[in-house]
């Protein structure tokens, strides 16, 4: 699916059905050929948001956690948990894909609920509406980016539940 495309069906969808239809739930993945300082760089600056960096096995990972209802974590590799299929593709067009991702994306992201359960009186799970809206306007505000920045993108879940293995709702953007 052409990532503009995609950016409208998240505008346009009912919060409630955004799981099933856009793929948006905890975990959701983002799969990126770009420069990582460059990315860090621009989430740092244009995100109020502190981050938290952890170094393990040589590869840099960094967390953003904001004062919104959504974390975003930049790993400087991708792993094969976040492609198609994580990483155990079920049939022969999933694994074409998870080749696909290994093969032309070099950094991941992923996007979470972030959502302290301290306050129960104000705590969301993280399948409710107000916190999937959330992460799809976290998630169309860093698709602008890339889009602007010409950043090829690739997004494994964006089928959505409601759409099982078809995989001509995968997002690739190459720039």
């Amino acid at each position: 699916m052409d990532l503009k495309t995609y950016l409208q069906n998240l505008e346009s969808c009912p919060p409630e059905l955004l799981q099933q239809e856009c793929g948006v739930y905890d975990n959701f993945p983002i799969l990126l050929n770009t420069d990582f300082d460059k990315l860090v760089k621009y989430i740092e600056q244009t995100h109020s948001r502190t981050y938290e960096r952890k170094i393990s096995d040589a590869d840099t990972t960094y967390c953003y956690k904001g004062a919104g209802l959504v974390e975003c974590c930049l790993m400087s590799y991708v792993s094969p948990s976040i492609v198609s299929g994580l990483g155990c593709a079920r049939d022969m067009e999933e694994k074409k894909h998870a080749d696909r991702q290994s093969r032309e994306f070099t950094i991941s992201m992923t996007l979470h609920p972030y959502n302290q359960k301290q306050d129960k009186r104000t705590y969301l799970d993280n399948n409710h509406p107000v916190v999937l809206k959330e992460m799809a306007r976290v998630l169309t505000e860093l698709c602008e980016y890339f889009i602007k920045e010409k950043i090829s993108v690739c997004l494994p879940d964006s089928i959505g539940e409601a759409h099982g293995n078809d995989y001509s709702r995968i997002v690739y953007h190459v720039s």
